[in-house]
């Protein structure tokens, strides 16, 4: 459309020089040394041409504007290009910083066990195992509880207890080691620095540092323990699909904790007839 104004206004510009040199060619014809006709005449024609010079220069102008609107529009997408690449450099220099920092404190963690010395995730192992000792020996002692809707509070209960017994009792040697799992799944769900679907990655890469039984204790302290305000995380952060729920104090342990609609439907499932 504007191209096509512009092609018009120029047409229109040259055929009015046209018509002016035409009328003086005429008038010159009629009244052959009439000197004032003459000089009006090429007044103008050169007010014609200023005319159309006009024209031209506010085309050029025009056709410059728009090759500057474009540039700055290129440069405002490299500006936010970059911005975002430089926002998700910050967050993976932060990110690794914290990755490592928790591996450094799993390496040099030490803790007594059975009587002895351990170190690193197979202190976690062990000090894990002592958790599910614990809650069967408490079950051996006053007796189970079938996992039923009306047992399930009583059984939540249950577990919350003994898992904070534990907890309280190994809080110096793993509280920082569980608060900085926590930590890091939390600077990952928090961020803005990243897309929500870049998440994932960062969360697979946490997973893969934990072993099977660091799972379960984080799944513990994130539904029953000090972290339990948080367990949504757990969830989002995909955590359950490497919850290996054999390892657990009890099988459906893994159920425990769920929204009650689940548990419900789950329930209502297990209790239909063969």
């Amino acid at each position: 459309m504007m191209k096509l104004l512009n092609y018009t206004l120029i047409s229109i510009s040259v055929w009015l020089v046209l018509l002016l040199i035409s009328s003086y060619a005429f008038t010159v014809w009629l009244n052959p040394i009439d000197w004032e006709t003459a000089i009006g005449a090429v007044n103008s024609i050169v007010a014609a041409l200023a005319f159309v010079g006009i024209i031209y220069t506010v085309q050029i102008q025009r056709k410059e504007l728009k090759l500057q609107r474009k540039e700055l529009k290129s440069t405002r997408r490299e500006f936010q290009e970059q911005n975002i690449t430089f926002k998700k450099q910050r967050f993976e220099t932060t990110f690794f910083n914290l990755l490592n920092l928790h591996n450094s404190l799993t390496e040099k963690l030490t803790m007594p066990v059975g009587g002895r010395i351990q170190h690193g995730r197979e202190a976690i192992r062990d000090a894990y195992g002592e958790f599910k000792v614990k809650y069967l020996e408490y079950l051996r002692i006053n007796g189970a509880r079938e996992f039923t809707w009306e047992n399930l509070q009583k059984i939540r209960q249950l577990v919350i207890s003994i898992f904070n017994s534990f907890f309280g009792e190994k809080e110096e040697y793993l509280g920082h080691y569980l608060r900085s799992i926590h930590g890091l799944l939390k600077f990952v769900s928090d961020t803005e620095l990243i897309e929500d679907k870049e998440k994932r990655r960062y969360y697979d890469m946490i997973i893969s540092h934990l072993n099977s039984y660091e799972v379960c204790l984080v799944y513990y302290y994130m539904s029953a323990g000090p972290g339990f305000t948080d367990r949504r995380m757990f969830d989002s952060a995909h955590l359950g699909a490497r919850l290996n729920t054999g390892l657990l104090a009890d099988v459906n342990h893994g159920l425990l904790f769920d929204p009650d609609e689940i548990i419900r439907a789950v329930l209502s499932i297990k209790n239909l007839p063969h």
